[in-house]
């Protein structure tokens, strides 16, 4: 990559002279290997990583980004085996990194380096320092976010218990494009407002917008809760033990497979709940002249999730106060009936993986850009009735591709 301009040093005696006062490697340096070993390791590394992205940071929407940065190439993993001394090589990523201008998160991968994660922490950022001073761009090209499997943290806050997300298998150096990051958050930021000082009440009272950045963390804090936060370390934990013992197995000349004692992604910590999976069958609606006829208000216990069933499409029915909510009855993310889901204030949320979803307009916060189809609704002689038109046009939107009332995992 070529960052020069009319009087500027060529780029590659620009990393010369500032290597000269990089950070010292927080780590010692890998034996040589071949290179055959060496692409192993790699992709036991890039596995590793595969794995706590999608068992855990996707599966359990730790961010809610992750998934669809991936769908849309806007991440890119590298897996380096670290036998140099000096830094150059993350350099020269992040060089890499930045000629793209499509990537928005970068991480880079460094299998089997023994390392301090508070020192690991200290040389991520100065690395990105030094890597954006490289890039001559006049102003910061990357944020970054160091991983690295035994970062501490405290389950006090929202944003203390940030660090257990980030315990990859491996250390790892995340990058963020920081005009990408801008993109993400616009219209999502705290807004700064002048208000008069007649008007603070009035203003105080209104309902403001919370951070994007907050509303994840705290959504995070409820998930990792609900899952059992001794259970997410673990099953982080236990992700990390089994690459380390990959590695080995590769280095004492076996095979790359994963150990049978590695975890399946059936081992997640969701999958060992205590809350039971309701079995009752689905109520079946009834058509009448006045519309679809779903359940007695009556039958509805407050805050219990009822399945009603409407020409074969799952809906969900839900009371709060004197008021009935009905949703489209299954989680977009697996397609799990939420009926077997909880309700915290007014949001509905899946106990298999905590997608949440407003019981008022039905869109999650917890994972931006996803919902479930709200069902206008009211109450009639002690009914709760829905528009057949409705829930026609809603099938017709949305063919059904499973059987009525079908568990899926």
């Amino acid at each position: 990559m070529s960052n020069n301009s009319a009087g500027q040093e060529p780029s590659g005696v620009l990393l010369h002279r500032q290597i000269d006062a990089a950070p010292k490697l927080p780590f010692t340096p890998l034996p040589e290997i071949d290179a055959a070993m060496c692409r192993e390791l790699k992709a036991a590394a890039l596995d590793a990583n595969q794995r706590y992205l999608v068992d855990q940071i996707e599966e359990h929407s730790f961010c809610p980004y992750s998934r669809g940065g991936r769908a849309q190439e806007q991440t890119e993993r590298y897996v380096h085996y670290y036998s140099e001394s000096d830094v150059r090589p993350l350099i020269e990523f992040m060089a890499k990194a930045a000629s793209d201008p499509g990537l928005v998160v970068v991480q880079v991968i460094l299998p089997m380096i023994e390392t301090d994660p508070e020192e690991w922490i200290d040389f991520c950022h100065k690395v990105t320092d030094l890597g954006n001073e490289y890039l001559g761009a006049g102003t910061e090209t990357f944020a970054v976010a160091p991983l690295h499997p035994a970062l501490a943290y405290k389950d006090t806050t929202p944003f203390a218990l940030i660090p257990l997300f980030r315990r990859s298998p491996d250390p790892t150096i995340q990058w963020v494009r920081l005009d990408g990051l801008t993109a993400l958050y616009a219209g999502r930021e705290r807004d700064t407002k002048y208000v008069d000082p007649s008007d603070i009440m009035a203003f105080m009272e209104e309902k403001h917008q919370q951070p994007l950045f907050d509303r994840i963390a705290e959504t995070n804090l409820l998930m990792a809760n609900r899952l059992g936060i001794p259970r997410v370390e673990e099953a982080l934990s236990n992700i990390s033990v089994a690459a380390q013992k990959r590695y080995m197995n590769i280095l004492l000349g076996g095979t790359s497979g994963l150990p049978q004692d590695a975890p399946s992604k059936k081992a997640c910590p969701c999958s060992g709940q205590d809350a039971p999976v309701k079995t009752e069958p689905p109520i079946v609606a009834t058509l009448c002249e006045e519309g679809w006829q779903l359940i007695a208000f009556r039958d509805l216990k407050q805050r219990e999730p009822r399945h009603v069933q409407v020409e074969d499409v799952d809906l969900v029915v839900v009371r709060i106060g004197a008021s009935a909510h009905v949703l489209y009855g299954r989680c977009p993310h697996r397609l799990a009936l939420l009926s077997d889901a909880l309700v915290e204030n007014t949001r509905l949320v899946c106990r298999h993986h905590g997608w949440d979803f407003s019981l008022d307009t039905g869109a999650s916060e917890g994972v931006p850009g996803e919902s479930v189809h709200r069902f206008a609704a009211w109450l009639d002689d002690g009914q709760v009735w829905i528009k057949p038109a409705d829930v026609r046009r809603w099938r017709i939107e949305h063919p059904q591709a499973f059987k009525p009332g079908e568990l899926v995992p």
